[in-house]
């Protein structure tokens, strides 16, 4: 076993202290996080091909089992609920505020592409996020052009399309 493949398999094992020390070097080296910045389309691809890896035969088999139940859950996650936030801030007054338009952006995103990876930190099922992520990023344009045309903060319709 060569050191490269030892040290990789002392991380695996060490995942969440490893995401941690990797979250802390993010904050305190702008500078390598500067030059990382290029190279983000490529460290995306690396992550979902690590988290395909992952997946065994009878994982990837899953994957198209509960599919109505997983968008009807994606849709009331990227749809109904920045739509809720957006209700009641409107009721309140205070549909463009910053604070609004940033928490329904989080709202109406769609999982993120390391979730597969972080749900095998935390012990939950892969297939399960992998389902969510590439659904999620599917259904994206059909479920925020509505919310962000109800936003006042974004501008007419003409101006998001």
């Amino acid at each position: 076993m060569t050191l490269r493949f030892q040290l990789l398999a002392l991380a695996a094992t060490h995942a969440r202290p490893v995401l941690v020390a990797g979250l802390a070097a993010g904050l305190a080296l702008p500078g390598l996080a500067a030059v990382l910045s290029g190279w983000i389309p490529e460290m995306v691809v690396g992550l979902l091909f690590l988290g395909a890896l992952r997946l065994s035969p009878g994982e990837t088999r899953l994957l198209g089992r509960g599919l109505p139940a997983t968008l009807f859950r994606l849709l009331v996650l990227q749809l109904g609920l920045p739509l809720a936030i957006l209700g009641i801030a409107a009721m309140i007054g205070q549909a463009a505020s910053p604070l609004v338009l940033a928490l329904v952006l989080v709202a109406a995103a769609p999982p993120i592409v390391s979730s597969p990876n972080l749900a095998v930190i935390m012990g939950l099922s892969q297939p399960s996020a992998m389902q969510h992520m590439m659904l999620g990023s599917i259904i994206l344009p059909l479920t925020a052009l509505p919310v962000f045309w109800l936003m006042p903060a974004l501008g007419s319709a003409e101006v998001i399309l």
